[in-house]
């Protein structure tokens, strides 16, 4: 939820850290929507000290005092989202953003790909959002489970999957 409010202990949480890396080394499939983006992140900076994360994603975001986004959103998946590729209707979702976390500015590594072109209330094109890599996943958008429930249940048959796969 609110990483930024538990910096000092996730930093310190090493052992969370090398099991998630492990699971997403076997292809787990995580998703952090927001905070959980953050937590997924390779740092974060509050007033003034960096934080380690998680680093499962090669980003860094710095929190700030004033809102970096607010407002409801439509997003459309990108054709290389996992359940998106090879389907004849696109995949949108509806959702909200809320936070004071500015992402770094640099375009994402090679490794890495948007999850979604990002829209305001009004259909306006705002921009590509999140970052994934591999079976990892992140964006700044809250998906509201009734304007995603597509979304959500390609995402269950991905984590389904991948547990038949472990024999679990």
């Amino acid at each position: 939820g609110y990483p930024e409010l538990h910096t000092e202990r996730i930093a310190a949480n090493t052992s969370m850290n090398a099991a998630l890396h492990s699971l997403a080394a076997r292809g787990m499939p995580m998703y952090g929507e927001c905070g959980g983006y953050i937590y997924l992140m390779h740092s974060l900076v509050q007033n003034g000290q960096h934080y380690a994360m998680s680093g499962l994603l090669p980003r860094s975001c710095t929190l700030g005092n004033s809102r970096a986004a607010l407002g409801y959103r439509a997003a459309l998946a990108l054709a290389d989202w996992p359940g998106a590729a090879g389907s004849a209707r696109p995949l949108w979702v509806r959702g909200h953003e809320f936070h004071y976390a500015q992402e770094q500015p640099d375009p994402l590594p090679a490794q890495c790909s948007p999850l979604w072109q990002l829209h305001d209330s009004q259909g306006r094109f705002l921009r590509a959002d999140g970052c994934r890599m591999g079976s990892v996943a992140g964006s700044w958008l809250h998906c509201y489970p009734e304007g995603s429930r597509r979304f959500w249940r390609l995402w269950l048959g991905l984590c389904s999957a991948y547990l038949s796969a472990q024999g679990t």
